[in-house]
């Protein structure tokens, strides 16, 4: 089932979520106003009724990721591109009203990825691109706590496993570093043999970490998973488009993965136990998508498709 949104403009940037309640929720960065919004599950079509978020902010929301906590409480990390260029964070209640509106760093040189998640807890951690590099940000009572995970990176992912987060990043190789202490340790996920790109981690329930990427050689969507010490990569799909891929992981502990396949069109994978099945979503190229799972495990994407200039979320 596909319900368009109206009109929005091209690069657009999106997060999609679905609460405790199964209200689907969606923040997305509209370039031609070059302001954030966010909607929920009953305001898909028709008329798109958004509500924008930080309306005194000139050109907030691109790169955009956020994710629920234990009480639907919002979550949510962006980039702002006014000067100065920083990561900001957003903390939003269940009822859709703004608690908390604060800038992680500033000095950005260029804008990049952002990804955020929260422990059963409630302790919100960030991780994202700066300047060249990937930062690590944990909030706590005076504000935010910065670190450096890597020295590089251009997609950034983060996930939080056994209290200990761990964030990948997409560079000459692949590589996931986890905080040790004080400091992150590294190591390397695939060798170098090009640029990466896609990279996006999740763990099960156990703590198994798994992370999703597209191979910069052979071009096909892959699936690394943590085993006794070692990486173990097994091929997805071939022919993959550009990122993004979005990697999610079901109550069971399988792997889901939403991804732009052959051609640019929204792809949808599950790993059973005969393998991986894989389905077209949509026969139309997209340029974005982002995918989420309910507590029941049914998959929903959202997708913009840049020659209608318009989102379509499936499910």
């Amino acid at each position: 089932m596909l319900d368009p949104f109206p009109v929005m403009g091209a690069g657009t940037f999106i997060s999609i979520g679905v609460d405790r309640n199964d209200t689907v929720i969606t923040y997305l960065y509209d370039s031609v106003q070059q302001r954030m919004f966010w909607t929920d599950g009953e305001s898909f079509s028709p008329g798109f009724n958004g509500m924008s978020v930080e309306n005194l902010c000139g050109n907030c929301g691109q790169y955009v990721d956020f994710t629920l906590d234990a009480q639907n409480n919002r979550h949510v990390s962006y980039t702002d591109a006014t000067t100065p260029m920083r990561v900001k964070y957003l903390e939003m209640s269940a009822d859709g009203n703004e608690d908390t509106i604060e800038t992680i760093e500033s000095g950005l040189q260029e804008i990049g990825p952002t990804s955020v998640a929260v422990e059963d807890g409630g302790q919100v951690h960030v991780a994202y691109f700066f300047n060249g590099a990937a930062h690590y940000a944990k909030k706590i009572v005076s504000g935010w706590q910065v670190m450096p995970a890597l020295d590089g990176g251009a997609d950034v992912s983060i996930v939080v496993a056994g209290s200990i987060p761990h964030v990948v990043a997409s560079l000459p190789t692949l590589t996931h570093a986890y905080l040790d202490g004080g400091a992150f340790v590294a190591d390397e996920v695939v060798p170098a043999s090009g640029t990466f790109h896609g990279a996006s981690i999740a763990a099960d329930s156990a703590g198994v970490l798994m992370i999703a990427y597209v191979h910069p050689v052979t071009h096909d969507l892959r699936l690394a998973t943590l085993t006794q010490g070692a990486w173990i990569s097994e091929s997805v799909d071939t022919g993959i488009a550009d990122p993004p891929v979005t990697l999610r992981v079901t109550s069971t502990g399988a792997p889901r993965i939403a991804y732009l396949g052959a051609g640019g069109v929204p792809r949808y994978a599950s790993k059973t136990m005969g393998g991986w099945m894989l389905k077209t979503v949509d026969t139309r190229a997209a340029s974005t998508l982002s995918f989420a799972l309910d507590q029941y495990d049914r998959p929903l994407l959202i997708y913009y498709d840049p020659v209608a200039r318009s989102l379509h979320y499936a499910h």
